[in-house]
């Protein structure tokens, strides 16, 4: 497994990889190996750092990289024009352009959810249902969630136990789990209790984020909503007036028309701008339900970037297991 090097600066890396790079260049399988494992946190940690991208795209991208570089051949091809560094990140930026470019349709805008009062997701914007659909999809709601639990506990223990560190404000370790923890990292019980603790008073902090943007856009939509009703019940009731809504803007005029329900119009466009920088907000916000792999790469051994390929292998898992279960109907 590969060791962390995110202590290590450019400047030692830089170092590091110059006996290196003669052995891949002769396809020596060892050094090609141990350049992974010296940049491994890099290729993770470069759409991240430079680009913005999600942890998410960040494991995506570490795939297609690691694919794109694994036979050495484009490692062996680096001249000694430079440093080997600047040179490196110029080729992740290349492969980082193609990458976007290749799964930009892959991108997705996500649904506005919202907890409610007994901790089921909801959409916002659907209708609100009768209490009989609400008590069935309650229903529904627990034997997924039952199958769910069934296929993680089927799962490797080590694979178990890094889906809920990642979500370890919303999953507990039980007894074997823990005690696997303690015997991986020689770590006595009360201390990996305590190190569990603090991940997941960081976990709540994290979910405190994302509930107070999820409140936020809550009520927003609900002020859309209410100033819509109040504008098209306006111009119902007053069919002589024309609605020239593709022309409405926060700073919208019109002497035509009664000067409140210009008020309504402006205020109306406002909140719908804002809704639009909340949903980005959300969207930046979502990754914190997962708690970031730096804080528990330590428990594992493992790098950020290998954190975030194995992750996702298990959520493909259970995304499958999923797929295969009989429609609840």
């Amino acid at each position: 497994m590969l060791n962390t090097t995110e202590n290590l600066t450019l400047l030692d890396k830089e170092e590091q990889v110059k006996p290196l790079l003669k052995g891949i260049s002769e396809n020596n399988p060892e050094d090609l190996r141990k350049f992974f494992e010296l940049f491994s946190d890099d290729i993770y940690n470069f759409p991240i750092r430079y680009y913005n991208l999600t942890e998410d795209d960040a494991g995506e991208f570490y795939l297609y990289a690691f694919e794109h570089l694994k036979n050495g051949k484009k490692i062996a091809s680096f001249k000694f024009k430079s440093k080997f560094t600047t040179w490196f990140f110029s080729v992740l930026r290349n492969l980082l352009i193609d990458f976007l470019r290749r799964n930009k349709h892959k991108l997705k805008i996500l649904p506005l959810y919202k907890v409610d009062s007994d901790g089921n997701q909801v959409n916002v914007i659907d209708n609100i249902p009768d209490l009989e659909q609400a008590k069935e999809e309650n229903s529904q709601e627990s034997e997924i969630f039952h199958h769910f639990t069934a296929s993680l506990n089927s799962l490797k223990i080590y694979n178990r136990v890094l889906f809920k560190l990642a979500f370890i404000h919303y999953i507990d370790f039980n007894e074997e789990e823990l005690t696997w923890l303690c015997d991986f990292n020689k770590m006595e019980k009360g201390k990996m209790l305590s190190t569990l603790s603090r991940l997941k008073e960081i976990g709540l902090e994290k979910s405190h984020e994302v509930r107070d943007i999820e409140d936020k856009l809550t009520s927003n939509f609900m002020a859309i909503s209410n100033y819509e009703n109040k504008i098209d019940n306006f111009f119902k009731d007053h069919p002589s007036l024309k609605n020239d809504s593709e022309n409405w803007t926060e700073h919208y005029e019109n002497s035509t028309l009664p000067p409140e329900l210009v008020t309504w119009i402006q205020t109306l466009m406002k909140k719908r701008k804002k809704h639009i920088a909340l949903l980005q907000s959300q969207k930046k916000s979502l990754l914190c339900t997962r708690l970031p792999y730096k804080y528990f790469s330590s428990l594992l051994n493992a790098s950020d970037g290998v954190l975030s390929v194995q992750l996702l292998r298990v959520i493909e898992k259970l995304n499958e297991d999923f797929k295969e279960t009989p429609e609840i109907s």
